[in-house]
């Protein structure tokens, strides 16, 4: 649903933001820093970037298989 609301505004920086949001919870995470990327590209000096950055890499360390070292 998200994905067609930003097919039908792809200029929505709040849609863009919501899917970075909705796939890292749901551990998808190459989707989730694909729409960084997309963010990061449009709006480079957007204020929300280094949290977002911060939810994806948080995203990944939580689903990360552990190190039985």
């Amino acid at each position: 649903m998200l994905e067609s609301a930003r097919g039908r505004d792809p200029a929505n920086r709040d849609l863009l933001v919501a899917l970075i949001q909705y796939n890292a919870k749901v551990g998808k995470h190459d989707a989730a820093a694909c729409w960084l990327e997309e963010l990061a590209a449009a709006a480079p000096d957007d204020p929300a970037l280094e949290q977002l950055r911060a939810l994806v890499d948080q995203s990944r360390q939580v689903t990360a298989p552990a190190d039985d070292g």
